[in-house]
């Protein structure tokens, strides 16, 4: 079990250092914001 674990961990780290470098968060940010105003009644 513990091995399983530590392979999602690893696995979702790597995800997430790729998705930094291909410049992914700032596009999920800008959709979140977006997503965010117009739940608000701002945009």
């Amino acid at each position: 079990m513990k091995k399983f674990q530590l392979t999602l961990l690893v696995s979702g780290i790597i995800m997430t250092a790729v998705g930094i470098a291909n410049g992914e968060a700032s596009e999920i940010l800008a959709k979140a914001t977006v997503v965010c105003m117009e739940c608000i009644g701002i945009g």
